[in-house]
């Protein structure tokens, strides 16, 4: 069950790249040292949780190897994000998701030719009896949060790299006239809408059922109807739109041809 502990550690990276894209930890004065240690002792407890399921207490120090490499790794990436130009922070993004895959997997490896792999069974019967911890749906369900939510950063990447001759883009490229509400601004509702998006259109494909998909972007374009008169807006929307859908059907057919 070492595979199946790999996967579960890989799905909380996922997760926590998403919720920090470039991680405030270098951030500076007393406010920042603090966020600092809050955000790696939830970061320790999440991996402590997730090992929890697998291993007895008494092993339980093997996650802090991976703890200290993803730590490591956020700044690593924090600090090339903000020196970097749009294309160098998309290649210092790919490489800091290949690296914690390769670095995670040696680790595995590692274990499981020690010896200690061998203890890393599911520790609860709902976990051990049920399919949850097959590596097949474990890393199907990995492929579909890397399509939801990583695909929303390579997304933004893109679009940095599209539009890097214009600074703050996103903002001139706003209908004159138009703006965001105190509920859009909290709630982040176009990159809730982005996620759905990705996640129906991945649904579809595996289902085989890629007629569903132009009701999807049907809907998605009913809410910005009138924001589309504006040409510079309309371009914007379709090139996120579109790279958007390209990364859910990459993923889709992925999972459908290795599963």
């Amino acid at each position: 069950m070492t595979v199946a502990l790999f996967g579960c550690y890989l799905i909380l990276f996922v997760i926590v790249d998403y919720l920090h894209p470039v991680p405030a930890f270098g951030a500076q004065g007393v406010e920042g040292r603090g966020k600092f240690r809050l955000g790696w002792l939830l970061l320790a407890l999440g991996y402590a949780v997730v090992t929890l399921f697998f291993v007895p207490i008494t092993t339980l120090w093997v996650f802090v190897p991976i703890w200290v490499v993803h730590l490591c790794a956020l700044g690593i990436k924090a600090r090339a994000m903000k020196q970097a130009k749009p294309y160098g922070r998309l290649v210092v993004y790919l490489l800091y998701h290949l690296g914690a895959a390769l670095t995670f997997a040696l680790y595995f490896l590692y274990l499981s030719r020690s010896g200690l792999g061998e203890c890393a069974t599911p520790r609860f019967g709902i976990l051990a009896d049920s399919g949850l911890m097959k590596p097949q749906n474990l890393y199907g369900f990995l492929l579909f949060l890397y399509v939801c939510l990583t695909g929303a950063q390579l997304m933004r990447l893109f679009l940095d790299i599209v539009y890097r001759k214009v600074p703050e883009y996103a903002t001139k490229l706003y209908p004159e006239g138009e703006k965001r509400t105190e509920i859009t601004n909290t709630v982040m509702t176009g990159r809730m809408i982005g996620i759905l998006e990705r996640a129906l259109v991945f649904i579809f494909v595996i289902a085989n059922n890629l007629s569903g998909i132009p009701f999807i972007l049907t809907a998605k374009s009913l809410a910005r109807f009138k924001q589309l008169n504006d040409r510079d807006f309309a371009e914007y929307y379709l090139i996120g739109t579109l790279f958007s859908v390209l990364i859910a059907l990459c993923g889709g057919f992925i999972f459908r041809f290795s599963f």
